[in-house]
């Protein structure tokens, strides 16, 4: 929802002000990728309503909404972790990052996150239940990557395009 450097526009809940669609009533609230604006003349296909009495509705710019979506499809219909794998994940901190770590976890993964912070790093372990975190600032990333996998790494999470490179030479 901030305004700042991402793959998508910021963008927000909103509310139906009138429909002719038998799938949405006036006062539901849906969710769509239809920019800032007071106003917006959407298509069904284009909005997904959102059901309050589930989870407030914030959730779904969040856990439920497209960061929770890109986590857990990223990891489980393309890493396909299994139980026992390596999951390494750059960016871990971060909203995606943390996401997927967990999902890692409930999978029976083990789990390296690298963030840019020791703050960041003891988030990952102390609060996610990450098995190691790896500040990539401070730390030699290769020898630390080696010392935190030494099984290898199974499924490798990129958030971060700039350790993509030292991560595909380990």
């Amino acid at each position: 929802m901030e305004d700042q450097e991402s793959y998508v526009a910021p963008f927000s809940l909103n509310e139906v002000i009138e429909s002719k669609s038998a799938d949405f009533k006036q006062g539901d609230v849906v969710s769509g990728m239809f920019g800032w604006q007071e106003y917006y003349n959407a298509k069904e296909t284009e909005v997904r309503k959102i059901d309050p009495s589930i989870a407030p509705i914030s959730t779904h710019l969040g856990i439920l909404g497209m960061t929770g979506l890109t986590a857990y499809f990223g990891l489980l219909d393309i890493g396909k972790p299994k139980k026992g794998e390596t999951v390494v994940i750059s960016g871990a901190a971060g909203a995606v990052g943390s996401v997927v770590g967990q999902i890692a976890k409930i999978k029976g993964a083990h789990v390296v996150g690298s963030a840019g912070s020791d703050e960041k790093v003891a988030f990952l372990t102390d609060e996610l239940g990450f098995d190691e975190g790896i500040n990539y600032r401070t730390n030699d990333i290769e020898n630390a990557i080696k010392e935190a996998c030494p099984n290898g790494v199974d499924v490798l999470i990129m958030s971060v395009e700039r350790l993509r490179t030292l991560y595909l030479h380990i």
